[in-house]
Order: C-alpha cells, then structure tokens, then sequence
C-alpha cells in the first residue's frame, strides 16, 4: 500500500485494485495503518472516503524513495551507467506490458 506514488486523496477501491487485494483486505490495511498514524481517512464524495498520508506516512515515503535510489546508484555503479539504464528500460517494458495486462483482463471480464 505504502508504494510509488503514495497515496494522496485516493479510493480504497483504488489502492486495493493498484495492490491487487480485495476492498475488505485493504480495508483491513487502512484500518492499522490508520490506528499506527501513517495514513488518513477523510470524506470524498458521496459516501466514499480518501486516503491520504500522514507526515509520518510522507517520512516512510521519503526514506522509501531514499533508500530505491541508493540501490539505484549502486547497480548502476555495478553494472554500468549504460547497462543500467537498459535494464531500467526493460524491467519498464515490462512493467507498461503487465499493466496493459490488467487493463485488457478487466476489459474482457477476465480480471
């Protein structure tokens, strides 16, 4: 739940879809992360609520950011600028091609 983009004013049915999880689990999640004081729950429209994080949900994301980039520059450092960046391209390929996946698989019902 707590992954790249953070929450910011979104749906629960949303960031249940985005995780793969059912609305109930996620709810569940919400529910802990809420009472741990790392998101909020506040009214949207109708009677549906948003999530949002807390400044101390907004700290777990920096120091998730933080620490990605650290490996980041590490593997490059490995590998290679130029190798790196490739691998970059392709893990992006294929994560546009999954994400195409979902969205054809809910299309045609099979989600």
């Amino acid at each position: 739940m707590l992954r790249f983009p953070p929450p910011e004013n979104e749906r629960p049915v949303d960031l249940a879809q985005r995780a793969g999880m059912t609305k109930q689990a996620m709810n569940y999640l919400l529910v802990q992360l809420e009472e741990l004081g790392y998101v909020r729950r506040s009214p949207g429209e109708g009677s549906g609520r948003r999530i949002s994080l807390t400044d101390k949900g907004w700290k777990v994301a920096q120091i998730q950011r933080a620490t990605v980039r650290a490996v980041e520059r590490e593997w490059a450092r490995k590998m290679g600028t130029r190798r790196f960046d490739t691998f970059q391209a392709v893990l992006k390929e294929l994560a546009d091609s999954e994400a195409g996946d979902d969205v054809s698989a809910v299309a045609s019902g099979n989600a």
